[in-house]
C-alpha cells in the first residue's frame, strides 16, 4: 500500500518564482525516506506543504491512497505529523506528561484512559521516568523524544522530521537515531521522512530524495547510492564518510568494495 504519493506538485510564494516545481515521488507504507539538498532547494517548504501548513495549488498529494483535501486538517484526517528542528517550538505544557496528553485531549480521549496512553507513548521513546519533568529541564535529545511521543499520541502513521538532529550534540544524535530504529521495530507500518543536512544520516533510510531547485533531481534506494555517487555529489552534496573513504582508497590503488561496516573495509585492506 502506498503511504504517500506526490504527483506533479508545484508551489510558489511569489508569482513566477516557483519553490517546488513539478515534483513527483512515492513511498510505500513502512518505508523511510531521507530528503537532502542545498539551502533553498525546497526541503522545508515541501515538509510544510505535506503537513498542511502551506496550501498547494497545483498537483496532487495522496496519503494512504486517499487524495488530500487541502481544506481539511491533515493531522487528524490523514494521521500525519511533523517534528520540527527546535522541539521547544512544539511544547505547550508545563510537564512531559501534560505535553504528551495534549494531543489526546484534542482527540477527545476519555480522561480515564488518558494516563495509560501517555505511559504507553512515553515508554515507546524511553521517557516514562520523566513525566513530571518540565520540558525546559530536559536535554536536547530528551526533548526530541518527548516531541516524538507527542506526535505518536496523535495516532500519526507518517512522521516528518525537519532537521530534527541539527541542534543535538553527537550523543544526542545517536540517541535520536536509536529511538527511530526502536520505533520502526515496534511500528513496522510507520512511514518516516527525514529532512537533513547531516551527511552521515543519508543512508539510514530506505530511500533518498535529492531536491535541486524544487525538483526531484535524484530519487533512489539508499543501497544504490554507491552507483549514483557522482550524480549525488554533482548537486554539491557530501557523501557519507564511508563512501568517501572507499572512493579515496580506490583512487589510490586499493580494490575495496563499498560497505557500511567499517570493520569490513579494514578486513578488505
Amino acid at each position: 500500500m502506498k503511504a504517500l504519493e506526490v504527483e506533479h506538485l508545484s508551489f510558489n510564494y511569489e508569482e513566477n518564482s516557483p519553490i517546488i516545481r513539478d515534483l513527483s515521488f512515492a513511498l510505500n507504507q513502512g518505508e523511510s525516506l531521507t530528503i537532502v539538498g542545498k539551502n533553498g532547494s525546497g526541503k522545508s517548504t515541501l515538509a510544510k506543504i505535506l503537513v498542511g501548513l502551506l496550501p498547494f495549488k497545483s498537483g496532487k498529494i495522496k496519503i494512504n491512497e486517499q487524495e488530500v483535501d487541502p481544506k481539511k486538517d491533515l493531522a487528524s484526517t490523514y494521521h500525519l505529523a511533523i517534528v520540527f528542528q527546535n522541539p521547544d517550538n512544539q511544547f505547550i505544557a508545563s510537564s512531559v506528561e501534560d505535553d504528551i496528553a495534549f494531543g489526546l485531549e484534542n482527540y477527545c480521549v476519555e480522561p480515564s484512559k488518558m494516563h495509560d496512553l501517555v505511559i504507553k507513548y512515553a515508554k515507546m521513546v524511553g521517557m516514562e521516568n520523566y513525566l513530571d519533568r518540565a520540558p525546559e529541564n530536559l536535554s536536547g535529545g530528551q526533548k526530541q523524544r518527548v516531541a516524538i511521543a507527542g506526535v505518536l499520541a496523535l495516532n500519526a502513521n507518517i512522521i516528518i522530521f525537519d532537521e530534527a538532529t541539527s541542534m543535538l550534540d553527537p550523543e544526542g544524535k545517536k540517541d535520536f537515531q536509536q529511538t527511530l530504529q526502536s520505533l520502526k521495530k515496534e511500528n513496522p507500518h510507520l512511514t518516516i521522512i527525514t529532512i537533513t543536512h547531516e551527511k552521515e544520516e543519508v543512508t539510514l533510510s530506505d530511500k533518498i530524495l535529492v531536491l535541486h531547485e524544487g525538483q526531484a533531481a535524484l530519487f533512489i534506494a539508499s543501497q544504490d547510492l554507491d552507483k549514483y555517487k557522482k550524480e549525488y555529489a554533482s548537486f554539491g552534496l557530501e557523501l557519507p564518510f564511508n563512501y568517501a573513504l572507499v572512493e579515496e582508497l580506490n583512487q589510490n590503488g586499493f580494490q575495496i568494495n563499498y560497505c557500511d561496516d567499517y570493520e569490513e573495509i579494514i578486513r578488505q585492506l
